[in-house]
């Protein structure tokens, strides 16, 4: 009996198959009819694309087909969209005794319900639902899967309607739930299904409620009652507002599983730098177990591994052995250095630069303006530029002149422009920079007018360059307000020597910016042509004007450059507005003073020299130095014997007199006494009368016997009487500090 069944639903089924050919001729025939009648009507199909229905079906039907083939025939046949191949899908659908080809066709519908919707038609809808109470879960899977996704409302209300069909079967209903399940955001289905709450069905309620879930962010967990309170609510929202509310969920559950995946992520993340870490470790740890030629072996095996990480361990140890050994990559390893600078990742190639970057080796250069040519990467181009202009060869000039004319990145031109300008800063040969010249320019004028980084660049290559083709650029870049602009401004007006922008300069040598106000005072140091370019660059040695120690080095150097050139009573005049800072003066005349000599004339200048400087280390408490550069003034007035000369002698005296411990005062009394007339003498001893008067009358100690010590080294019979009595006094006062009680006589 079951038999007899089975056969008569194949039969009825081939019956209808070929009912659905013969349908199809006469649809043909209709149509070739039609077409003489009317214009517009559609194209007739061929006999060859009846044979191509009749091959999908017989590829579908096929009981030895695989399950991939079947699907691409099923996907065929779909392609076709027209009204027979459709109707001979809704056939294929209905074929109840095999359940391979129904569920086959569901899978591909589901995929199509995405990839290509349109194919998905009205008429596949009943044999769908149909299939929803299917015996086997997998097909009835399969056919949720299918109307999930389809399209037409028609599937949703039949859904809607199965699901609360109380006649239906629970695994029929539950089918349907779940196929409505993917339609939530339409208020129509989530009504049909909260009315399904009511079934008192424990198996419906819970599938109902996993199906809500999605539509809210709080858990109502299986309370039937607050999903109906919430659904009380959310059912007087008006259409847009049901949008926003939705849309703000899906932002809010997107946002968690952004946060989920980046945890995930950093995990990951962690637990790949710690085995990178491990691994270099072991590298390293063999590494250094190996001998030097094996090493270098070992360098390049590793660099010719696949392994990203493996590449990275060995380029920290050739960097470990430069900066630790000073020993460079050459032979093998240099060119697997240069070889892993084509072949690697990104990253690998910029780490490869940083250290070829460094190499003085004539291959380097050639390889790397190689990889220059065919590098795609922004980064590594920009890497690459920057090694060429550290390498700093002038071969690279025409790769990077190309490079700024071209239509590259703005990111690559800077970098091709900072190279041009530092190989051309240490240039002899200005021949090769000749196309450099308009390239610059051209690009410079190309940019747009806020593109002040790019600008900045421009005007460094320029700077470098030297050129004064270059002149109006820098004139009209040093009124800026942008500093990355300014810097590169002044050094290239100080490069051409342009004189005509002094002012500014002055003020920008008071600029916020300490390296506006560093590049400033250096180019005044060598533009300056007024005294109030001087005065500018003396008031930046304050400390308590300019707080930075490279700028007041660099305004030093260049008051030093400036007053050079003066005739040297002027230099000591204008070392005198230094009186602020009383250590500058004194460091620039004691340097003037080392490049004055007397036996080229400067008797006179050195006069004035050493007056100025004896009196200022004087009056600061330098003793010493004053007593030296008195003794000088002293020597250079030898050939006047005046007052002048006599009155330089005391006050060298005066000097070695208030020396701690008195070295070589007995020495220098001799010599003066020597060198005085005898009517001059006497001022020896009132000048030393005057001190002991001047000193405490309680004892000093090792100090007053120093001094004594000092005095009595200088023959009395040199001075006269008046030298005796000076000594008497300290007999005496040595006497009467030997009577005092031991507690005041203590120092």
């Amino acid at each position: 009996m079951v038999e007899t069944e089975g056969l008569r639903r194949s039969m009825s089924a081939r019956m209808r198959t070929a009912i659905s050919l013969l349908s199809l001729v006469a649809w043909g025939c209709q149509m070739a009819v039609a077409s003489d009648e009317s214009d517009d009507a559609p194209p007739v199909p061929s006999q060859n694309r009846l044979e191509q229905l009749q091959n999908c079906r017989d590829g579908i039907v096929d009981p030895q087909a695989r399950p991939e083939e079947r699907r691409r025939w099923i996907n065929q046949l779909l392609a076709f969209d027209t009204p027979a191949s459709r109707e001979l899908v809704t056939d294929l659908l209905g074929l109840q005794n095999r359940s391979e080809i129904q569920q086959a066709i569901c899978e591909v519908l589901g995929v199509q319900a995405s990839a290509a919707p349109h194919r998905l038609a009205a008429e596949f809808v009943d044999p769908l639902v149909g299939l929803l109470g299917s015996s086997q879960d997998s097909l009835r899977r399969a056919a949720v899967s299918a109307l999930a996704r389809f399209p037409h409302p028609e599937a949703t209300n039949q859904l809607c309607s199965l699901a609360g069909d109380a006649k239906a079967s629970t695994p029929t209903r539950l089918a349907a739930i779940d196929a409505l399940a993917s339609k939530v955001d339409r208020r129509e289905v989530v009504d049909a299904l909260v009315s399904q709450l009511d079934a008192d069905m424990p198996a419906i309620t819970d599938r109902v409620i996993a199906a809500l879930r999605p539509l809210t962010n709080e858990d109502f967990d299986n309370d039937v009652t607050r999903w109906r309170a919430w659904w009380s609510e959310k059912s007087k929202l008006g259409a847009e507002a049901w949008l926003a509310d939705q849309l703000q969920i899906y932002r809010d559950r997107l946002r968690r599983i952004r946060d989920e995946y980046d945890a995930y992520r950093a995990a990951a993340s962690q637990r790949h730098e710690a085995l990178a870490a491990k691994l270099g470790e072991f590298q390293r740890d063999y590494f250094r177990s190996i001998n030097t030629v094996d090493q270098n072996s070992r360098l390049v095996a590793w660099l010719n591994d696949p392994l990203e990480e493996v590449n990275r361990t060995s380029l920290g140890l050739i960097r470990a052995r430069i900066a630790d050994e000073g020993r460079r990559p050459e032979g093998e390893v240099l060119s697997a250095l240069l070889a892993r600078m084509k072949t690697g990742t990104p990253g690998i190639r910029r780490d490869v630069l940083l250290i070829v970057q460094t190499l003085d080796d004539p291959t380097v250069i050639d390889a790397v303006l190689a990889q220059l040519a065919i590098e795609s990467d922004t980064q590594t181009r920009q890497a690459i530029l920057r090694a060429v202009g550290r390498l700093n060869d002038a071969k690279a000039l025409p790769a990077l002149v190309a490079e700024v004319s071209a239509q590259a990145s703005d990111a690559c031109v800077r970098e091709a422009a900072i190279a041009i300008g530092h190989i051309a800063t240490g240039l002899e040969e200005r021949e090769s920079l000749k196309d450099a010249v308009p390239a610059i320019k051209n690009r410079y004028q190309s940019l747009a007018a806020d593109d002040a980084t790019s600008k900045a660049a421009l005007l460094s290559a320029m700077a470098g360059m030297a050129d004064p083709q270059f002149a109006d650029e820098f004139l009209a870049a040093i009124e800026s307000d942008d500093v990355d602009i300014l810097r590169p401004a002044i050094r290239g007006l100080r490069a051409i020597r342009n004189h005509s922008k002094t002012t500014r300069m002055r003020a920008l040598s008071a600029h916020a910016d300490p390296l506006i106000r560093l590049a400033a005072v250096e180019a005044l140091g060598e533009l300056a042509a007024e005294d109030v370019d001087l005065e500018s660059l003396l008031t930046r040695l304050n400390p308590s004007i300019e707080s930075s120690d490279t700028v007041r080095d660099a305004a030093w150097r260049s008051v030093r450059g400036l007053l050079a050139v003066k005739p040297v009573a002027e230099q000591i005049e204008a070392a005198a507005r230094l009186r602020e800072v009383p250590e500058l003066e004194i460091a620039f005349l004691t340097d003037l003073a080392q490049r004055l000599s007397p036996n080229n004339g400067h008797a006179t200048d050195l006069d004035m020299v050493y007056d100025r400087l004896g009196t200022l280390q004087f009056v600061t408490g330098r003793y010493a130095d004053a007593a030296k550069n008195l003794r000088s003034l002293y020597e250079v007035r030898a050939a006047i014997p005046t007052k002048e000369r006599v009155s330089a002698g005391i006050r060298w005296l005066d000097a070695l007199l208030r020396i701690p411990g008195y070295p070589q005062l007995g020495d220098g009394i001799d010599y003066l006494a020597r060198s005085f007339a005898k009517e001059s003498r006497p001022r020896i001893v009132d000048t030393v009368n005057a001190y002991v008067d001047s000193l405490p009358q309680a004892s000093t100690g090792d100090q007053h016997a120093r001094l004594e010590e000092e005095l009595r080294s200088v023959p009395v019979e040199l001075l006269g009487p008046e030298w005796g009595l000076l000594l008497g006094k300290l007999d005496e006062r040595t006497a009467s500090e030997s009577a005092l009680p031991l507690d005041r006589a203590m120092p």
